[in-house]
């Protein structure tokens, strides 16, 4: 895979398979404060205040911040996300990255030295978009039982 530059001076990502997709990168140093929607591939080297929508590929190389929900096919990352994945496709966490918020993907591939807080739904592709409600979560079991009410008396039937 390369990145190819066309006459208008866009990055166009070119993949082994001859097809070309858009690639945007927010380079290290900058800061974008906003959501951002985009075809192809955004590689967030830099910081980002606000959410990602991405019909495509988001990579959060080290030393990349996103604080924000991230929705995409395929979602790696390799530096921080404080926010909520939903990946249509796949979540990679890598070596060093780390994500202070839930996931919700049909696959996900977890290396060691990842950092991972938070809850993880594995949903089918068609429901990897839609956020879990709180309601999808059973409560947790009782790990006391509860005492007897006080004031009430138990008597056995002998």
């Amino acid at each position: 895979m390369g990145i190819l530059r066309s006459a208008d001076g866009s990055s166009r990502l070119h993949g082994s398979s001859g097809n070309t997709a858009s690639l945007s990168i927010i380079s290290p140093g900058a800061h974008l404060v906003g959501d951002v929607r985009a075809e192809g591939t955004i590689r967030v080297e830099g910081e980002v205040e606000g959410s990602l929508h991405v019909h495509g590929q988001v990579l959060v190389a080290p030393g990349g911040v996103v604080a924000g929900d991230i929705l995409a096919a395929h979602v790696i990352v390799g530096g921080e996300v404080r926010g909520e994945i939903n990946a249509d496709d796949m979540t990679e966490l890598h070596a060093g990255g780390s994500v202070a918020g839930n996931i919700v993907t049909p696959r996900i591939a977890v290396a060691d030295g990842a950092k991972f807080n938070g809850r993880l739904h594995t949903a089918k592709p068609e429901a990897a978009r839609r956020k879990p409600l709180a309601s999808d979560v059973p409560p947790a079991p009782s790990l006391v039982d509860e005492p007897p009410a006080l004031g009430k008396e138990f008597r056995s039937a002998s």
